[in-house]
Formats: C-alpha cells, sequence, structure tokens
C-alpha cells in the first residue's frame, strides 16, 4: 500500500513539476522541497543538504568552520567587531549588554571583564544605600504625646547583616577595588593579567591623617617589600623613619578566607608586621591572603 501511494505521489510531481532531483551521483532522489547549496549553487535532498554530506568541492577549498577566526571571515561584510578596546575579534552575532549598551563577543560579554560603565553605577548606588540618613523628628516630638518612652541611638541595636548580604557588600568591594586598582610602578603596567594581584593599600593614622587608601596591582611573585616601597614613594612618607606593613581585616577578607585559615590563625596574622621577603603568592599560601586584601604602612618604633 505504502509503495502505491508513494508510486502516486512520484507521478504526480513529475506531470506537475514539482520538486528537484537531488544533485548527489549516488541519489538523483525527487525531492518535494529540495535544498539549494550556497557555495556550490546545486540543488540537494534533505539527506545530502550539508556540505559534508556532499563533500562540497567550493566550500572545502574557502571555508573551514574548525578556524573561525578574525583572519579567515575579515572579508565578510556582515561580522562585527566587539566593542571591547583591547579586542579586535569579529563575530556574526555579539552579545548585547543591558548595562552600557554596548556589544561584545563571548569573551568579553561579563560585565567585569569589558568594565562596564553600568557596573560602576551600581557600585556608587550600593554606597549610598549604605550612608545612613539621620531623620530629624524635632518637629514630630514637639506634637507627640506618647506614653511609650523614645529610644535613644544608645539604646538602638544595629541589626546584623545576613548572608547574603555580607556576600554581596564582599563582592561589590572587590569589583570596587578591582575597577580602580592602578598599576604598582610601570613593571606593574606591563604584567599579563593572569600575574596580577590586586590589593587595597593605606596609612596608619598617626603617620599621614587623611583619607589615603588606594587600589593598585603588584605581580604575584613580589615580595611585600616592593609594595611597601611603593607606598613609601606614592604617600611622600619622610625618609628618616623606618616603615612596615600590618595586614587589616574587614568585609572582604572575612568572606573570601578560605575555611582552611582558621580564626586563630587570621587572629595572629592581622595587625602584626608582615614578612616583606615573602612574595604575595606565598602570603596567600601563609597568611589567608586574599585578592583585594587591605595592608597598612605602620612606623617602626625608632631603635
Amino acid at each position: 500500500m505504502y509503495q502505491i501511494l508513494f508510486s502516486i505521489s512520484l507521478c504526480i510531481m513529475t506531470e506537475l513539476n514539482i520538486g528537484a532531483h537531488c544533485s548527489q551521483e549516488d541519489c538523483k532522489q525527487l525531492d518535494f522541497l529540495p535544498i539549494h547549496c550556497e557555495h556550490c549553487d546545486r540543488i540537494f535532498c534533505k539527506i545530502h543538504s550539508s556540505i559534508t554530506a556532499h563533500n562540497c568541492p567550493i566550500s572545502s577549498s574557502t571555508y573551514q568552520c574548525h578556524q573561525a577566526s578574525s583572519q579567515s571571515r575579515s572579508d565578510d561584510a556582515n561580522d562585527k567587531i566587539c566593542d571591547y578596546h583591547l579586542c579586535n575579534q569579529r563575530q556574526l552575532v555579539l552579545l548585547s549588554c543591558d548595562g552600557c549598551y554596548g556589544n561584545f563577543c563571548t569573551s568579553h560579554k561579563q560585565k567585569e571583564v569589558h568594565q562596564c560603565s553600568g557596573l560602576a553605577q551600581s557600585v556608587r548606588q550600593w554606597d549610598k544605600i549604605q550612608t545612613v540618613k539621620t531623620v530629624d523628628r524635632t518637629a514630630l516630638n514637639a506634637i507627640s504625646h506618647t506614653i511609650i518612652p523614645t529610644k535613644t541611638n544608645d539604646t538602638l541595636s544595629v541589626k546584623p547583616l545576613s548572608d547574603r548580604a555580607r556576600a554581596t557588600k564582599a563582592k561589590l568591594i572587590l569589583l570596587k577595588t578591582k575597577m580602580e586598582a592602578l598599576p604598582g610602578g610601570q613593571r606593574a603596567r606591563e604584567l599579563p593579567e593572569s600575574e596580577r594581584f590586586v590589593i587595597r593599600l593605606s596609612v596608619m593614622p598617626e603617620v599621614l591623617s587623611t583619607n589615603n587608601m588606594i587600589s593598585v596591582y603588584f605581580g604575584k611573585r613580589w615580595p611585600l617589600g616592593c609594595i611597601l616601597d611603593y607606598g613609601c614613594e606614592h604617600f611622600h612618607l619622610p625618609r628618616d623613619k623606618k616603615y612596615g606593613l600590618i595586614r587589616l581585616s574587614d568585609e572582604l577578607d572575612e568572606y573570601f578566607t578560605t575555611t582552611e585559615c582558621s580564626q586563630h590563625q587570621k587572629d595572629i596574622v592581622s595587625n602584626s608586621l608582615l614578612d616583606l621577603s615573602s612574595s604575595l603568592k606565598q602570603h596567600v599560601v601563609d597568611n589567608c591572603f586574599v585578592e583585594g586584601q587591605l595592608l597598612q604602612i605602620v612606623c617602626l618604633p625608632q631603635t
């Protein structure tokens, strides 16, 4: 029965001149919906429509699927260039960023990677949210006669942050640190991103009273002595005194420190002088350093 219906369909298609025969030598099937190959300009059935199925002679010499690089597709007018200033990669379809409305390749689609301006704005908005706004209740207290005593600031308890809020705050601190980080000298400027380690550096208030914390990156294998030298030069500290480095603990440090580092070990390292001969990479292992670590330059007592 099926063969009879198939034969009738073939006869009808032949009489009405519908469809086309597959160009594959060993097929020649009459297909009602033939597919046109844009490379060799021939007609094929569904089975032989792909360029590999019919061994397309034009495509095999000019098109390589496994090498979709900017060089092989540079002549394609439909390709678009990634908007990231350090990338010249071409893609047929780019991904749009909802923060800065730029178009980026798959390697730079994340906001942190292409340094999205919208992400910096969200960081500033977070800082404004954290600013405590005091409400002036003088006029309200003057006309109110409640029997419940008004709570003072001393009796108000600060609600602790949830784990989710702590995680968000720590990630925003790290993101802001990376976005504002400057190279620690000309040598640091030439480092690849995989060899950079970002820290926050400040000076103890007794030495420099103004708000002086900076974000700066150095080489992972650089000793802490290089960081101290850069800090003394950057902050123009007097040369007739001796200085050292200590580690300070804050929300970022408490959240990103690994569980292998015990609380007792963190307490020992915090506020104690660090070994200036050890590298940043070694301090990550020995003293639980995290990226974005807060270090402070302190003045050593005169001997």
